[in-house]
């Protein structure tokens, strides 16, 4: 009893140090995740990740194995294209490699930490996160904002090709699709992932439709 009576003090006194801590910022999402004093994120990884994620949900649920196996394909894919003379595709989270990754996933997993951020985020005076503003050139962009999932296997293009495209017009890619989904890109063997969409309602696109879809806001 007495250990879980620390526990709790030290959660509350950790809130309240964080909480000091934001008083005089404002509650961006990088800011607020540099408050949190995750070993080895400073101001510039706080950044990154508020620019990559956006919002705090995302990078409380970040998929960081499939973070770690899309860097590695583009790397593999950029080599590639170096080879050929080709302009490399953008990296994910770039500037973040494998340890710090393994160290954002076991802080966000850790159950006191993930506690304090609860306790900071919820109640009569939470801190309210806000999602990272961004810059005049991304807010120009058409689709800024919404989100895609992809799934199955697209005729001409791989995954990361078409979340480079996504994200070149200001798009996100998730991994789950969900009613906050604005579209689900499908291709061949789909699966659940588009059993879903049709069930709630998202909206469903093919590489064609994708492509057409872009080519015609642009215009």
């Amino acid at each position: 009893m007495e250990t879980v009576v620390n526990g709790l003090l030290a959660i509350r006194r950790l809130v309240h140090a964080i909480a000091d801590r934001l008083q005089w910022l404002p509650p961006t999402l990088a800011r607020f995740t540099y408050a949190l004093g995750i070993p080895g994120v400073g101001e510039e990884v706080a950044k990154i990740l508020a620019r990559h994620f956006v919002e705090l949900d995302s990078l409380l649920h970040a998929d960081w194995a499939g973070i770690a196996e899309r860097k590695k394909a583009i790397q593999k894919q950029n080599a590639a294209r170096k080879r050929r003379g080709e302009a490399p595709l953008p990296s994910v989270l770039e500037g973040i490699g494998p340890e710090l990754m393994e160290s954002l996933k076991k802080f966000f997993s850790q159950e006191h930490n993930r506690e304090v951020i609860a306790q900071l985020t919820s109640g009569r005076d939470a801190v309210q996160v806000h999602a990272e503003r961004a810059s005049p050139a991304a807010t120009n962009r058409e689709f800024f904002g919404k989100t895609f999932v992809l799934t199955g296997t697209l005729p001409s293009m791989t995954r990361d090709e078409a979340k480079e495209l996504i994200e070149s017009r200001g798009g996100r890619v998730v991994g789950s699709v969900s009613r906050q989904t604005d579209y689900v890109v499908a291709g061949a063997e789909a699966g659940s992932k588009l059993e879903k969409a049709h069930k709630l309602g998202v909206a469903v696109l093919d590489e064609t439709g994708l492509r057409k879809m872009f080519k015609e806001s642009k215009s």
